[in-house]
């Protein structure tokens, strides 16, 4: 479960937009 949190803080990090923070939600479950 860490991990999948990691990898959405660096997406936030990499491409800071409205569509990419949803992506990154939706990868939580993932």
């Amino acid at each position: 479960m860490h991990q999948n949190f990691i990898i959405i803080e660096l997406w936030d990090k990499k491409i800071s937009g409205p569509s990419d923070q949803i992506l990154g939600f939706v990868k939580i479950p993932l």
